[in-house]
């Protein structure tokens, strides 16, 4: 997570998504994998949802409190008011090189009493890297009645096949007793080669590993909302591969 995303549709729908999870009886804890550095891409602008009135549905408080965001930072989001009571971060900058147990000895204390672990690389579970968190660093935060939160960015092509692999993947190297995700697609505004404006779909997929029945009740229920606003689509998928 880089300062220059802070704010975006992607925090939107992520903090949204782990507020839902949450409910009133879990306290989250956010492994940020920060970066501080700008990554020289044009990412991150995306905040056009703030106008948008149909967002309310999802999350109203959270849809204020972004709006009213003092600044493009992660340190920002850390201070909006949206975090349920006992909400701990983690915001040690990734290590480039060397020291990586180390590092996640210490995200692993930071969030030690949070029932939702939520990591937050700029990429989704890849090799050990700034932009990624790794299958053994997703193994190390799970403990005995906490569901560990992943976001990804798939390819464009064969979904079907990359969410069988994806949670196969987790399953056998993480040791996961069930996955979950939620696909979700949302349109964003940009601007094409002539100037002009037009919708382009983003796909984002939440992952819960896991999941119990109540985790999974909200992210149906998340889902749900989702679905009911324009130009957005979500869809329960189940580490058997069955859309719930």
């Amino acid at each position: 997570m880089r300062d220059q995303y802070a704010g975006d549709i992607s925090d939107l729908l992520k903090f949204a998504f782990l507020r839902a999870i949450a409910g009133d009886d879990k306290a989250i804890g956010v492994g940020w994998y920060y970066n501080s550095t700008h990554d020289g891409l044009q990412d991150g602008r995306h905040r056009e949802y703030c106008g948008e009135k149909k967002w309310e549905s999802l999350d109203r408080a959270l849809l204020t409190a972004l709006k009213e965001l003092s600044g493009r930072s992660v340190d920002a989001l850390e201070q909006l008011p949206i975090w349920p009571a006992g909400t701990r971060f983690h915001r040690v900058p990734v290590p480039s090189r060397g020291n990586r147990h180390a590092w996640t000895g210490e995200m692993q204390t930071a969030l030690q009493d949070s029932g939702i672990v939520f990591l937050d690389p700029d990429n989704g579970v890849g090799s050990a890297s700034e932009r990624h968190t790794t299958v053994a660093e997703v193994a190390a935060m799970r403990q005995s009645g906490r569901v560990v939160v992943l976001i990804k960015f798939p390819g464009r092509t064969n979904h079907a096949q990359q969410i069988e692999e994806y949670h196969s993947l987790l399953q056998a190297q993480t040791g996961a007793l069930s996955v979950v995700t939620v696909r979700t697609c949302v349109s964003v505004t940009v601007v094409n080669k002539a100037g002009l404006l037009r919708g382009v779909p983003r796909i984002r997929w939440f992952t819960i590993v896991d999941a119990d029945d109540v985790s999974t009740a909200r992210a149906r229920q998340f889902a749900q909302k989702l679905n009911a606003i324009e130009k957005c689509k979500a869809e329960v998928v189940c580490a058997s591969g069955k859309h719930a």
